[in-house]
């Protein structure tokens, strides 16, 4: 059955697994609901799937949060906090780049940025949301953009939170990593740039191959970047160029290029990344392997007073057969370990 599943990061033991009667990528991200009701200002009824973007509870199956709002699917979104809200902001198939409420599933803004799907994540720094495609733009001829958004506002912030723009840059596929007001972002054709993040200047382009799929990871100073013709590259950021430290070609058993489309990780004083011909962990052997990750902890936000904002029932979707029992709970309040159970 489909449904969205939370794994142990070291054991990869499942640890919770929600059941959802129809899914495309779920988590908290993306669903695709066969027939879902059209949004309010849809102008005519359609049997097109509709994007959805579900919450589950870290601990429990219980679905939290479901909302039908726009578009058909969600890919990489990310979770923030904005001027003390806590977000998920996502590019989504219909163009759009949406940001929803973490805790309840509102829209809070939306930005069209194109006329087709947005396939890379979106990356948020200081309030800002930096986006980028390799489709149609709206508003002129030319393939592919990156913009920054001011992650403030509310409703539409097409035309009012933009904060700048680079045409004909076609990053469609991967997405940017950011370092001291730099972005690092690999195009379509595999440059990588180095874009200060206050302006959109680019400061310097230095080329890895061919093909770009997979994002650059910035960590100890240096670049850790895929190519799909099997490159991996190890690449140290200057202010105004790049030097490349080490290039390693990887092949397949009949000699020809191991393609790469991941991205790497970086865990543990290693480096994991995976290609056609297996997955790879680069370190020192010598070192003994010691789980090094900090323990986190429950995020704790002070009560607030007055009349509740939002009521919520949770489960908000199930998966029932007629004459099952199902238990609800009515949740007052804006996030779950700040609400009274009524």
């Amino acid at each position: 059955m489909p449904g969205a599943f939370c794994v142990d990061g070291l054991s990869c033991e499942l640890l919770a697994c929600a059941g959802l009667a129809y899914h495309q990528d779920c988590g908290f991200g993306a669903c695709s609901q066969p027939n879902a009701p059209q949004s309010a200002n849809a102008k005519k009824p359609t049997s097109a799937p509709v994007q959805g973007t579900v919450g589950t509870d870290g601990t429990t199956p219980d679905t939290v949060v479901a909302t039908w709002d726009g578009g058909q699917l969600t890919f990489g979104d990310a979770t923030t906090e904005i001027e003390g809200r806590r977000m998920l902001i996502g590019g989504n198939a219909d163009g759009w780049i949406y940001a929803l409420d973490l805790a309840g599933g509102e829209k809070i803004w939306s930005f069209q940025l194109s006329r087709r799907g947005i396939n890379s994540s979106v990356l948020v720094a200081d309030n800002r949301v930096f986006a980028s495609h390799s489709e149609e733009n709206l508003d002129d001829a030319v393939m592919g953009r990156m913009v920054a958004i001011d992650g403030t506002g509310t409703g539409n912030v097409t035309e009012s939170h933009e904060l700048w723009r680079i045409n004909e840059l076609s990053v469609g596929f991967p997405s940017s990593t950011y370092h001291e007001n730099r972005l690092y972002v690999v195009d379509n054709s595999a440059n990588l740039l180095s874009i200060a993040a206050d302006s959109g200047e680019i400061v310097w382009e230095h080329s890895i191959g061919t093909v770009g799929k997979g994002s650059p990871v910035f960590a100890d100073g240096k670049l850790f970047v895929t190519e799909v013709n099997g490159r991996f590259h190890i690449i140290e950021p200057g202010k105004k160029s790049a030097r490349a430290l080490d290039t390693d070609e990887l092949t397949v058993a009949d000699g020809r290029y191991a393609e790469i489309y991941a991205s790497p990780a970086i865990a543990y004083g290693r480096v994991y990344f995976a290609t056609e011909g297996g997955v790879y962990c680069i370190g020192n052997p010598d070192k003994p392997f010691r789980d090094s990750a900090a323990k986190g902890k429950n995020r704790k936000e002070p009560k607030g007073k007055g009349d509740p904002v939002r009521i919520q029932v949770v489960p908000s979707e199930v998966l029932t057969r007629p004459g099952d029992p199902v238990q609800f709970e009515v949740l007052v309040g804006q996030i779950r370990q700040d609400r009274d159970v009524v």
